[in-house]
């Protein structure tokens, strides 16, 4: 009966520890992902797509224009624009990342985080940021792409 008692006790130990710990875990994964965005300087470098044609157009437009982006405590962004004559122009917006850590909202459009470290975000299909690089049309017709951006 004792072994029971204890095993019991252990069992309710571990499911309170391991909830407490899930439950903070988003907490820390939101903190973690908004200061690593913060941290750096991200320039857009390639978007990923099975489309080469659409490939093919974006590595065109991004050899034109580089946009880089800088997340601000204050949820704005800036985005500066470069291009390869040496000009530049600047924007900026809102920004804000889920209570748990996995999207990135860019002017209200929303887009999963698929990878970020303190190299490299990758996120999904975005009409905020694409919008930069496409010469604002609806990029929607392009099908399913990430934007991945390297840090600076």
């Amino acid at each position: 009966m004792k072994t029971m008692k204890r095993s019991i006790t252990f069992l309710c130990a571990v499911l309170i520890v391991s909830v407490s710990m899930l439950s903070s875990c988003k907490k820390d994964d939101a903190a973690s992902a908004k200061s690593t965005l913060m941290k750096y300087t991200w320039e857009m470098t390639s978007v990923e797509t099975d489309d080469e044609l659409v490939k093919a157009m974006f590595d065109l437009s991004l050899a034109l224009v580089t946009p880089t982006y800088e997340f601000k405590k204050n949820d704005v962004y800036v985005v500066k624009y470069s291009t390869f004559l040496g000009i530049s122009d600047s924007d900026e917006g809102t920004w804000s990342i889920s209570d748990d850590g996995t999207e990135l909202t860019i002017d209200g459009e929303t887009s999963p985080i698929i990878e970020l470290t303190k190299d490299v975000l990758k996120i999904g299909a975005s009409d905020a940021v694409m919008s930069g690089v496409s010469d604002g049309e609806d990029t929607e017709g392009y099908g399913e792409y990430n934007i991945v951006f390297e840090s600076k």
